[in-house]
Formats: C-alpha cells, structure tokens, sequence
C-alpha cells in the first residue's frame, strides 16, 4: 500500500510473481475494499511518518487484517483513532517498536546468513551514493531525491 503510484510500479517490478500493490484512495472503505480482493492479510506492517497528516491507511490495513492476525507498528506518529471493537472481535494482535528488537534483528541477520533475504544487486539493490558521517545532512537531501524502490543511500561513519 502506498501513495506514490511510481514507486510502487517500480517496487513491483522488482519481483512481479510475489508482490501485489494497491495505490491508496484515502478512503478507509475503497481501501478495505482493494485489499479485499487479496483475502484477509496476516500481517500489516506499519512505517507512517511523523509528517503524515492523512492516517486513513492505518484503519484500511487494521480493518484487513485476519482473525488472530498482528499489526506491527514502527511508524512515528502522534496520535491515532483505532477500530478497538475490530481488534477486540477479531483478537488481534497489536505490537509497537521503534526501530527493531533484539530478536527482530537476529531474526533478520538469519534471513541473511541463509540466503533467504537477498541483499544488494541480487535484491535489485542499486546504492546511489555512499556518504561520511558529517555529510549526513547532504545525505538525507540526497536520499529524498533518489527516493524510490531498489534505491538506497548509506552512511558510512568508517568510510567502508
């Protein structure tokens, strides 16, 4: 689920046979509805930043979720209207974490060491500049401009 049409054409393309995307309406309904056709989801994922003022998404993945299902929030924003007799009926399971938990990381650095998550060229991962430390905010612009699916920008406090 995203906004911008362009990038989540271009996240598609990275792997057509496993990924579907649905381009956000900012209605809660039509978005229910477009993630509808997939079946209930089993996870939603949430990365909402701090600057985003319509949060209708949110709803929209909370409201899909299957029974039983989890919600994992990792975003960073203020305050949120939740569906509590949704997630009270259906018994999900809400959990919150800024940045990723211990366990979450080993889980990750497994998916890596296994060669289940596929990281750089083979991910369709293309670095589009490499900075020092104190160049972070130099950065952060730069990142802003190549944002978009199989692009990273990195920080390299060591030069490595």
């Amino acid at each position: 689920m995203g906004r911008n049409e362009k990038i989540l054409a271009e996240l598609k393309a990275i792997a057509p046979e496993k990924l579907d995307t649905i381009t956000l309406s900012g209605s809660v309904d039509t978005d229910v509805a477009a993630l509808a056709k997939y079946g209930p989801i089993d996870v939603f994922q949430d990365f909402t930043p701090p600057m985003a003022t319509n949060l209708s998404h949110i709803q929209a993945g909370i409201l899909s979720v299957r029974a039983g299902g989890r919600i994992n929030f990792m975003g960073n924003v203020k305050d949120l209207e939740i569906p509590y007799r949704a997630i009270v009926y259906r018994g999900l399971r809400i959990y919150g974490t800024l940045m990723y938990t211990r366990e979450q990381a080993l889980d990750m650095l497994m998916l890596i060491e296994t060669g289940t998550l596929k990281l750089g060229p083979a991910a369709v991962l293309t670095t589009k500049g490499v900075f020092k430390l104190e160049e972070g905010n130099t950065a952060l612009g730069f990142a802003a401009k190549e944002a978009g699916a199989g692009r990273a920008v990195h920080i390299a406090p060591n030069e490595e």
